[in-house]
């Protein structure tokens, strides 16, 4: 009888301790799970989302290329930066490698809002003619990105306006001059530029401010007269030409020569001068070119 009771204790509690121990294993289960779950959604998944971010091109550009530019002369391109971050960032820093300094940069990356758009402008200015790379690595908020850069400098070339782009002038009596034109001439290259030459061909000459000159100042006009002397008849043709250290400007000229009026006769239409009659039966009347006449006989001059 005792052994029985003492069999079923016994089982009674080996039975507690199963529970026990299932219930352990069960909230020791549920709290793993808790756990990771936790980890995550606080650890990984911020990870994996930065990663992605990371990954992603927030420049919408990874390569500027300016093509060619003269020397002395500059051309900008710009860069644009979105935000991928839910919080407002600025540009922390952006290192640059350009060992010819030939590009400057300038932004308002200062405070973008999460998502929005800001703008790196790259300017490149070539000092001598060559072959220019560099490049940026941006630093916004702890994102990182670079961009690379390239550009040549091409040998200076002058922009000369000249206003009218060409010249007619008016029918113009042989050996005799025309009032003169003038034609405007501007700089409108980045640099200054040496006038070597001012003249024209043909029937054409040049005078004015612009033949004196020797440098014209960016943006700087002068002023060339063209005066027309036509030394024959009919069409006459001819060449402004600008002579400069940088190259030459041309327009063409043109007019039309014609011949001066024939003198009007003079005299005609009276007589003048002396007159002579005699009594005979015959008579003459002789007149001259000069306008003088010489009559014989009697008639009324009126």
């Amino acid at each position: 009888m005792g052994y029985l009771q003492a069999t079923t204790a016994g089982r009674r509690e080996r039975s507690t301790d199963e529970r026990y121990l299932v219930l352990f294993l069960l909230m020791f289960g549920a709290a793993m799970v808790a756990w990771a779950i936790a980890f995550a959604i606080l650890i990984w998944l911020p990870v994996v989302k930065r990663l992605n971010l990371l990954s992603q091109n927030w420049l919408d550009s990874s390569a500027l290329s300016f093509g060619d530019v003269s020397v002395g002369d500059s051309k900008a391109l710009e860069i644009e930066v979105t935000n991928p971050d839910e919080v407002v960032q600025k540009i922390v820093s952006i290192d640059e490698s350009d060992p010819d300094r030939a590009f400057t940069i300038h932004h308002d990356c200062v405070a973008v809002a999460p998502h929005a758009p800001c703008r790196i402008a790259v300017r490149f200015r070539p000092h001598t003619a060559k072959a220019y790379e560099g490049g940026l690595t941006v630093h916004f908020g702890a994102h990182e990105q670079t961009v690379s850069l390239s550009g040549a400098g091409v040998a200076f070339k002058a922009k000369l306006i000249v206003r009218p782009g060409d010249v007619t002038f008016p029918d113009q009596i042989l050996e005799t001059s025309s009032a003169p034109f003038n034609v405007t001439l501007q700089n409108a290259s980045a640099a200054p530029v040496t006038l070597t030459k001012v003249s024209a061909t043909g029937d054409f000459t040049v005078a004015g401010e612009c033949t004196q000159r020797q440098q014209l100042a960016v943006r700087d006009p002068c002023t060339i007269a063209i005066t027309f002397r036509p030394g024959a008849a009919g069409k006459r043709a001819g060449t402004l030409v600008v002579e400069t250290n940088m190259g030459n400007k041309t327009i063409p000229l043109t007019g039309n020569g014609i011949p001066a009026a024939p003198p009007e006769p003079s005299g005609s239409g009276g007589s003048s001068g002396s007159s002579t009659s005699s009594s005979t039966s015959t008579s003459s009347s002789t007149s001259t070119s000069s306008g003088s006449s010489t009559s014989s006989g009697s008639f009324d001059v009126q």
